[in-house]
């Protein structure tokens, strides 16, 4: 059994044990809830050309014999242009590792930004949930971990497409990088934990900031709930969380000489919100967003009420030596070349990821964003599963990245039949009655 011995020091005194000594390198992006544990290092990677690794037990398996060390992301098939890469085919992903059993009775969250295409998770042999979809995040709650010894998390990635997938498969779309694409965090959670915290843009001066308090224990749980909206301290009173729901909680804040976002001139504002359990360490939720106005006047796009005049670029996340699986510095590079063309627009086929978005923030470069309902075909958009899958991915793009000032629109397809059937018409008219319900403040 392998068994690390590496220390990963975290706040509030944690430590993750997964190999030797080390400081936990922090997380790719800044927005998000407090006490994350970049989880990217000592991850182990067996190919499954057969997809027998289920039925010979792969996620059960106590020893590490024919698992290879990687590094997480990781696309297993970069560099690799065959007929059968792009198909795709099945790998597995391992990370053997001890959690700490302090603080005392946290649960443990791990969250998974991207992961082409399938992804089944285990737990010590148990299977703990699956998701459909890369470019999007999801979360698992790891239940039953065992502190004080060793731990498997294993991931089965299947990156083979049907024809009722997003994009279609199995040659459609662009190049078809299998594995986990983006990084991986655990955080612990004790007492009530800020599941999201979201800002919605009122006139030219305020923000609309709503947190959502989730409890993952039994019992009702109270917490008292303050707000930062930039520097300006609020207190949102105590809130109590029935067992294992969710209660969201919303001020309207005003900002003082306010500054608005704009292309080639972003201004940012930190909002954070922290609640506070009795005897529990307080939980924390930070974004950075803006203020700014979107508008359609004479079938042209405003922005903060003046005609938006955007050039840019489209792009892949993709180099030719990685594949999809990007980093920090590569999203960096990108920016700068967007940069140097002096482009103030860029659009993607699927969700960019976070480090990018807060980049382009930073940067003032809009963001029209696009989910990967691309080249679905009539007959796919007549299944009602297949247009549900298209709502469901739209629905956790926005709620991802409804914080960004500089996402300016939600593209709910690409390239559908020049001829629409009434499959496609009731797709798009569920789709963008769905964007403007979520968010009424971006065209569609």
């Amino acid at each position: 059994m392998l068994r690390s011995a590496l220390t990963i020091a975290v706040a509030l005194g944690l430590a993750l044990v997964v190999g030797s000594p080390a400081v936990a390198a922090p997380p790719w992006y800044s927005d998000g809830p407090s006490r994350r544990i970049l989880f990217d290092d000592s991850w182990l990677y067996r190919a499954d050309p057969g997809d027998t690794g289920l039925t010979d037990g792969w996620a059960a398996q106590p020893d590490i014999e024919g698992w290879t060390p990687v590094s997480v992301p990781n696309a297993w098939n970069a560099g690799d242009d065959s007929d059968p890469s792009m198909v795709g085919g099945v790998s597995w992903y391992r990370r053997d590792f001890v959690v700490p059993d302090v603080p005392v009775a946290a649960q443990w969250i791990v969250r998974f930004e991207s992961v082409n295409y399938r992804a089944t998770v285990f737990l010590n042999g148990v299977q703990i949930g699956t998701h459909e979809g890369a470019s999007i995040p999801f979360e698992l709650l790891l239940p039953n971990l065992q502190p004080g010894v060793v731990n498997h998390l294993v991931v089965r990635v299947d990156s083979r497409r049907g024809p009722n997938d997003l994009p279609p498969g199995p040659r459609g779309g662009w190049w078809n990088y299998g594995g986990i694409l983006r990084e991986v965090y655990l955080r612990p959670v004790t007492g009530l934990d800020i599941a999201s915290l979201t800002t919605t843009t009122i006139g030219t001066n305020q923000l609309l900031v709503r947190a959502t308090l989730a409890n993952l224990d039994g019992g009702l749980r109270r917490a008292a709930v303050k707000l930062n909206v930039a520097g300006q301290r609020f207190q949102l009173g105590s809130v109590a969380v029935s067992p294992h729901a969710r209660r969201s909680v919303s001020k309207r804040v005003r900002i003082p000489h306010a500054r608005l976002w704009a292309p080639r001139a972003p201004a940012l504002y930190k909002v954070t919100a922290t609640a506070t359990t009795r005897g529990q360490p307080p939980a924390s939720y930070s974004v950075h967003t803006g203020l700014r106005t979107i508008g359609i006047r004479r079938g042209q796009m405003t922005i903060n009420g003046l005609a938006a005049h955007l050039r840019g670029a489209a792009l892949h996340e993709q180099t030719l030596t990685e594949g999809a699986a990007l980093t920090p510095a590569d999203h960096a590079r990108q920016i700068a070349a967007l940069e140097n063309l002096g482009a103030t627009v860029v659009r993607a086929h699927y969700p960019l990821s976070e480090d990018f978005l807060e980049r382009a923030d930073r940067a003032g470069i809009a963001v029209w964003e696009e989910i990967p309902f691309y080249q679905v075909s009539e007959s796919a958009m007549r299944n009602p599963a297949v247009r549900q899958k298209g709502l469901l991915y739209l629905a956790a793009a926005i709620r991802r990245d409804q914080n960004h000032p500089s996402v300016i629109a939600w593209s709910i397809g690409n390239e559908l039949p020049a001829s629409p059937g009434w499959g496609q018409a009731a797709y798009i008219r569920e789709a963008a009655g769905l964007a403007h319900r979520l968010d009424p403040t971006r065209p569609v």
